[in-house]
């Protein structure tokens, strides 16, 4: 058995990509104790990447609205260990070196709807790995558009983490953001460019599986971890809350967006992104 798991494990180290999350090299005769706490550690930081970031403000585009997005984010991860052990992310890997961040390029598009509601998609891709980001997410603002009052936006959606045969990994998100949008211009009287601060708070609700056999699994002590409670595996501890904040600034037909966001207790990102509104 040693063996087979020393020959997956070569195999894994000479196919997977500097940033690729895997289990093959691990060893059940050597890595059983820390194992199952490495799998925990990279899940929820892992999610914080994947896990949508809206870059939009709080407000919506508007039945005819239109916006095409491409932009990044950049999650901070515990990424070495202290030199007497290793890392949780130094252990899934298979190079035992991964980046001290997940670096997610990413493509949205969004679209209004009818009665205040919009509707985006978004795909990016992780970089220097073989996994991409695929997520789609509706948006609802009972209050936008007043003068004497912020907006507000009701928004939630799914988000998966795919391309990877070792982890299943999704991430669903509901949460609310409050904003205000301040018209400015180059002439007096004509405002042909906003500035649309705001604050979010989103609850993320997360599951994954790792892609291996019942008997492999059996052997490092791995389940599937899931925060939904519906679930066999059950852990209250995989529904996050992640805060953020950050600006839309629109001139025209072009935007730029910059925001922060902590997942609570798990890990900071930073997002930006350049857009076409139409």
């Amino acid at each position: 058995m040693p063996g087979l798991w020393m020959a997956l494990g070569a195999t894994a180290a000479l196919a997977a990509y500097p940033n690729d999350v895997t289990f093959s090299n691990l060893d059940p005769t050597v890595d059983v104790a820390e194992a199952p706490g490495a799998y925990y550690d990279v899940v929820l930081e892992l999610a914080a990447a994947v896990a949508w970031k809206p870059m939009a403000p709080a407000s919506t585009l508007g039945v005819n609205g239109f916006e095409l997005s491409l932009g990044h984010s950049i999650t901070f991860i515990e990424s070495e260990g202290d030199g007497l052990e290793l890392s949780s992310w130094e252990r899934l890997h298979a190079d035992a070196d991964p980046d001290r961040a997940v670096w997610i390029p990413r493509l949205e598009a969004r679209k209004g709807l009818p009665f205040s509601l919009e509707v985006s998609f978004e795909l990016g891709v992780v970089a220097l790995s073989a996994q991409s980001v695929v997520g789609g997410h509706l948006r609802w603002a009972p209050v936008e558009g007043y003068r004497r009052l912020p907006d507000v936006i009701l928004q939630g959606g799914y988000t998966g983490y795919t391309g990877n045969d070792e982890l299943e990994l999704g991430v669903m998100d509901l949460g609310a953001a409050v904003g205000y949008s301040l018209p400015f211009g180059s002439v007096v009287g004509i405002n042909t460019a906003r500035f649309s601060p705001f604050v979010a708070a989103t609850r993320l609700t997360v599951h994954a599986s790792p892609g291996l056999s019942d008997t492999e699994m059996a052997a490092l002590n791995l389940y599937p971890l899931s925060g939904f409670r519906g679930s066999d595996y059950y852990d209250p501890t995989l529904n996050l809350w992640q805060l953020q904040g950050g600006f839309h600034l629109q001139s025209g037909g072009f935007a730029f967006e910059l925001s922060a966001t902590y997942a609570v207790g798990v890990a900071a990102s930073v997002s930006a992104g350049l857009g076409l509104v139409f």
